[in-house]
């Protein structure tokens, strides 16, 4: 999962709230990934010491999620889970 400017749904608002929650964001949680998200995402990459290209990929959001984010169950996460049984069951 990719988010960055120009996404829109669930899951770019579970992200703003995020970004509101750790102070990096002051601005609605409306679902539209735009510009004031993507520098609230750059700032919050820089402080973090992640790459700040405003796009929220796999890095930021395993960082993300060390911090408490939460996303919704619907998410697409990479890698995928395995398709098959566990080896105990």
């Amino acid at each position: 999962m990719l988010l960055k400017k120009g996404s829109i749904g669930q899951e770019v608002s579970y992200w703003q709230k995020f970004l509101v929650e750790k102070g990096f964001l002051n601005d609605s949680v409306d679902g539209i990934f735009g510009k004031n998200t993507e520098d609230a995402t750059k700032a919050w990459q820089t402080a973090n010491g992640l790459v700040p290209d405003g796009e929220v990929g796999n890095n930021s959001f395993r960082k993300a999620k060390e911090q408490g984010y939460k996303h919704s169950p619907e998410a697409n996460w990479y890698p995928p889970r395995p398709d098959f049984s566990s080896p105990t069951q």
